[in-house]
């Protein structure tokens, strides 16, 4: 008796817990940014969002500043599941104080004021105390389809850019958003034509375990997947890249 009555007391707080994550799964998925908001202004883009738990560190970030100028941001928060996502939630506030209410929008200075954001929010500089040392990896981009022009800025975020078919490895400073540190974050200016392409990503497919060796997917492979694939149509590339990686 006493076995059936634990067994049935750790359903009930099984059941708890995962209505509770499932809830927060909601929460989390409506502060990112409609996919057919971002297609109406990019619409040669897509997509690929799998969160390994049903919380987790990863979003993606977007908001138009006029007809044909954009900011992206792909980011990867420390941690996985809950302290990710919680992570996510200062980010996303941050990000729409800096660029929305202050209307800041060069990469770099956006960079600069998050960081500053979230180690005064983390308690970061106070060495008085046991500070947590969490933070964010992202890239930020503004886009200019007028001028043709791409403003790129990131912080220990790999990204990967083909300017007339060759490859470009963007790979920003190598210092994260929080923690201690002084840093200064710098951006770089790229011109390109309707035939280039752009990828931003997380660490979560280069990292991803699988295949029969049970090894990691690799930034290498999936720089070689695409350079493949750059050229086919955006609906193509989608369905590759994500049989790839579900393969």
């Amino acid at each position: 008796k006493i076995i059936d009555q634990t067994i049935e007391a750790t359903k009930a707080k099984n059941y708890e817990i995962v209505s509770s994550l499932n809830y927060a799964h909601e929460i989390q998925k409506a502060l990112l940014p409609r996919e057919e908001s971002i297609k109406r202004c990019l619409p040669l883009s897509f997509i690929l969002y799998k969160p390994k738990d049903v919380v987790g560190g990863d979003f993606f970030w977007f908001h138009k500043i006029e007809d044909e100028n954009f900011i992206l941001i792909c980011a990867d928060c420390t941690g996985h599941g809950i302290p990710g996502a919680l992570m996510t939630i200062l980010g996303n506030s941050a990000l729409y104080q800096i660029i929305i209410e202050r209307k800041i929008y060069e990469p770099s200075k956006i960079l600069n004021e998050l960081d500053k954001i979230v180690t005064a929010n983390l308690k970061q500089k106070n060495n008085k105390y046991k500070t947590i040392q969490d933070g964010l990896d992202l890239a930020v981009i503004n886009i200019n389809k007028n001028r043709k022009e791409i403003l790129f800025g990131s912080a220990k975020h790999k990204s990967a850019l083909f300017l007339e078919g060759k490859l470009i490895e963007l790979k920003g400073e190598r210092f994260s958003i929080g923690g201690s540190g002084e840093k200064n974050f710098t951006q770089q200016k790229f011109n390109f034509n309707e035939d280039d392409a752009l990828y931003l990503f997380s660490d979560g497919y280069v990292d991803q375990f699988g295949g029969p060796k049970d090894k990691k997917f690799s930034t290498g492979r999936l720089f070689e997947l695409l350079n493949q694939i750059h050229q086919n149509s955006i609906q193509e590339q989608q369905k590759t890249i994500e049989k790839e990686i579900n393969d």
